[in-house]
């Protein structure tokens, strides 16, 4: 369930890391979502008495050298390519010089979506992000995330967030 949070900085920096080293070790079983965030909470005011260092180690460690560049590289393309609406999975691997297999494979281990699920989140996130900017109207956003139609962003918005773009800035 962690993992369909939305993933464009839906929480601050160190719970994303510390949820990402949890799932990955397989910690996270049948644990609410809320008592995590309470333990992230208390493990953050802990680290935070101890120093930065600890933070750094934790964040350096979450993924290996492998894995944390080919997430780098994947958020470079998509922000890159956000508001292509033709962008696809055959695309991507093109643009990312990796075989489909692999792609899929590399991008469901690393995040638990598949490829097109995991982009598509990451333009609504982006878009929600834009939304609380004010500084364009739904329509404007929806074309900037990709989206070809403003009812298509409307639905997809509502059902990612449980309210519409033009709810979601009130």
């Amino acid at each position: 369930e962690l993992l369909k949070q939305p993933l464009y900085n839906p929480l601050p920096h160190y719970e994303q890391v510390i949820l990402l080293y949890a799932a990955q070790n397989g910690l996270l079983k049948d644990i609410p979502l809320k008592e995590i965030r309470e333990y992230c909470s208390e493990l953050m005011s802990y680290i935070r008495s101890y120093g930065q260092d600890i933070i750094e180690e934790i964040e350096e460690n979450a993924l290996s050298p492998q894995d944390n560049a080919f997430m780098t590289e994947l958020y470079q393309l998509m922000e890159k390519e956000l508001s292509n609406s033709e962008l696809d999975v055959a695309r991507m691997t093109e643009m990312m010089r990796i075989s489909r297999t692999k792609f899929y494979y590399k991008v469901k281990g690393l995040t638990g979506e598949n490829p097109s699920v995991f982009f598509k989140r990451y333009k609504l996130n982006r878009a929600a992000q834009l939304l609380k900017e004010r500084k364009h109207n739904v329509s404007e956003i929806a074309d900037m995330t990709g989206f070809s139609t403003l009812s298509h962003f409307s639905t997809s918005f509502k059902k990612q967030f449980g309210v519409s773009p033009s709810e979601y800035v009130k």
